[in-house]
Order: C-alpha cells, then structure tokens, then sequence
C-alpha cells in the first residue's frame, strides 16, 4: 500500500517567494559594499569598472565582519528556497510492504527516507504543540522504534486526512492492540 499526499500550500509558497523577492532586492548592494571594502582593505587597486563609490568604506576587519554578520539572510534564504520548492513541489509518501514501511519526504527522488517496522507502531498521534510566544505547530508523530515526525508542511485538511489513513492502516497491524475507529 501506498499513501501520498502533496505538500501543496499557497500560503507557505506566498510567504516564501516575499521573502526570497525582499532579499534578493537588499543582499546585491551589501554585496558591492563588502567586495569594494575587502579589496581596498587588502590593497588592491579597485577596478574603475567597478560601481558603488559613493558607498562607504569599513575597512577589511570591517567587511569581514560585515560580511560574516549578514551571511544570516543567506542561510535564512537558502531555508526559504527549501519550503518554497517543497510548498510548490513537495510530497510525502508512505509506503506499507508487509512489516515495513518507509517514509519519504522530498521533491521528485530527492528527498529523505525513514525506515520502520510497521509491527513496532504503537500509536499514530497528531501532536498539537504550543510554544512560549503562542504559535501553534501540528505534526503527525509515528510511534515506533523511535518517533518519527512530520507533517508540519501540510494544510490542516491534508495532516487530518493522512493522519487518519495512516492509523487506519498501520495499526491494524498489530494483533494485540484494538482496532482503531473508522
């Protein structure tokens, strides 16, 4: 048996593409800066080509500080090009062969897979966690050898229904818990 469900959210890819947009507009000047700031800090005549005189310049310690401070919005945006292709793009995929199961989670074949033993599953619970600042993240959570989470990058509607399928067809399984309700 196979279960899919597609990781398809206009909310999440909106948010990221604004994102992505808002850095990609801020990141080329800081950019300019940086380089022209290293090369005239390590003596290196600039380029005539080269535009953005008119910038002020920090030096070489304080490029590289510059620059090392605000690799942050380029870690958060290669995040933020992850959740946009797996919002456009992505899937989980659930597949139940005899006693295994495999979880995948990705885009196309690419993608990261968890194994587990179907007969170990004690309980398929949707986790509802709450943090200090009162945002709410929803997960399905597989309890087997170790638990196995996911699911935070679906729509509610599809967390619902994979949640229910999944219990539906993996608990059955076991012979010596009760069957769960349809």
């Amino acid at each position: 048996m196979m279960i899919t469900v597609t990781a398809r959210s206009a909310r999440n890819l909106a948010l990221a593409i604004v994102v992505l947009v808002g850095i990609n507009i801020y990141l080329p000047g800081l950019g300019l800066g940086i380089l022209r700031g290293i090369l005239s800090g390590l003596g290196v005549p600039l380029p005539s080509w080269l535009p953005g005189s008119a910038l002020p310049n920090y030096g070489l310690i304080g490029s590289l500080f510059i620059a090392l401070v605000f690799s942050v919005p380029l870690l958060f945006a290669g995040m933020m090009t992850r959740v946009l292709l797996f919002s456009a793009f992505g899937r989980y995929q659930i597949t139940l062969t005899d006693e295994n199961c495999t979880l995948f989670r990705g885009i196309g074949p690419i993608g990261r897979t968890q194994r587990f033993n179907a007969l170990a599953v004690t309980q398929v619970e949707h986790r509802v966690e709450v943090d200090d600042e009162g945002h709410k993240r929803e997960r399905i959570v597989i309890h087997a050898e170790t638990e196995i989470v996911f699911g935070d990058m679906l729509t509610a509607d599809r967390r619902r229904w994979l949640h229910k399928t999944l219990a539906q067809a993996v608990l059955p399984l076991r012979s010596d818990l009760p069957t769960p309700p349809v």
